[in-house]
């Protein structure tokens, strides 16, 4: 990516404000990884996540950087028909989750894969997981976090995606679902 020469003069409350937000992101991690003590609390959060974490969770992962910023740009081009680009598609998939809830309990299994694995064999099971995990990876929303971080830190833009995507890592993986589960919602009140 090019560089893009943008004048940021930040002062000592904006500093403050980026590092107390960063700071906090990584000790959320750290607080859930102390209470983190099975699989089914680092993978599934004790199954213990309410329906307002839930929705925090789901709407800042799913609004990400392009519906912050692509939105804007399409309500502004397209006007009210815009808004029916982004609803359809996430009415759709409330659907599905919706009709889909009841058969995971009824299967008793964790995840889609599973179900999968179950009926299709073990290479069904990996293609599933495999698809479910790339689809997961929010490449866009770090790369975002990337562009800021060159800005605001002066540092070359391959530089701050690394840095972006280690905080990441690091908070997701000490403190696992609820670590990211509640990111998320902090994430969500501030969007």
């Amino acid at each position: 990516m090019d560089e893009i020469e943008v004048m940021i003069h930040m002062t000592w409350i904006d500093w403050l404000i980026v590092v107390v937000y960063l700071g906090g992101m990584l000790a959320i991690g750290f607080y859930f990884s102390r209470r983190t003590k099975s699989f089914e609390d680092y993978f599934l959060a004790s199954k213990g996540i309410t329906m307002p974490l839930l929705i925090g969770t789901l709407v800042s992962t799913f609004y990400g950087l392009d519906t912050l910023f692509g939105t804007s740009e399409i309500g502004f081009m397209e006007g009210v028909a815009g808004f029916f680009a982004y609803a359809l598609p996430y009415t759709a998939m409330y659907l599905v989750v919706a009709f889909l809830a009841p058969k995971f309990r009824e299967f008793e299994k964790n995840t889609f894969s599973d179900i999968i694995g179950d009926h299709y064999g073990n290479f069904a099971r990996t293609i599933s997981a495999c698809c479910s995990f790339f689809y997961s990876i929010n490449t866009m929303e770090i790369m975002g976090m990337g562009f800021i971080f060159s800005l605001i830190f002066k540092i070359p833009f391959a530089w701050a995606v690394v840095i972006a995507t280690i905080i990441v890592v690091v908070y997701t993986y000490s403190g696992g679902l609820w670590a990211v589960a509640t990111t998320d919602m902090f994430q969500f009140v501030i969007m």
